[in-house]
């Protein structure tokens, strides 16, 4: 059964799991236009979204599991990890870093 393939020329735009998997991956996905529609695969990805308010640990794990099928069934190759280094002075003071924003910069004080 042939495949099709698609890339994803972007990368992590939401930290909810649901909000990475659902648009690429689901059968009604915004930005999967169809390519990849598997029903038990929807179906963990609904189960998996309904835990994360009352069993979040279940929830981690049944992702964790969601991620390396995704894998598995080549519904997506991950490409690349993106990584970020922030470089600061050592007059740079209360420097924070948010996991999805960056530098929060109106936080950074030079002494």
């Amino acid at each position: 059964m042939f495949k099709k393939i698609q890339l994803i020329p972007g990368g992590w735009v939401d930290p909810a799991a649901y909000n990475f998997f659902a648009p690429w991956l689901s059968c009604a996905g915004a930005i999967d236009h169809g390519w990849f529609c598997d029903p038990h695969f929807e179906r963990e990805l609904q189960r998996a979204h309904s835990l994360e308010a009352t069993r979040p640990r279940t929830a981690a794990s049944l992702w964790a599991r969601i991620d390396r099928e995704a894998v598995d069934q080549a519904a997506w190759v991950p490409l690349v990890n993106p990584r970020q280094i922030d470089f600061v002075s050592a007059r740079v003071r209360n420097f924070q870093h948010h996991p999805y924003w960056g530098i929060v910069a109106d936080q950074l004080r030079l002494r």
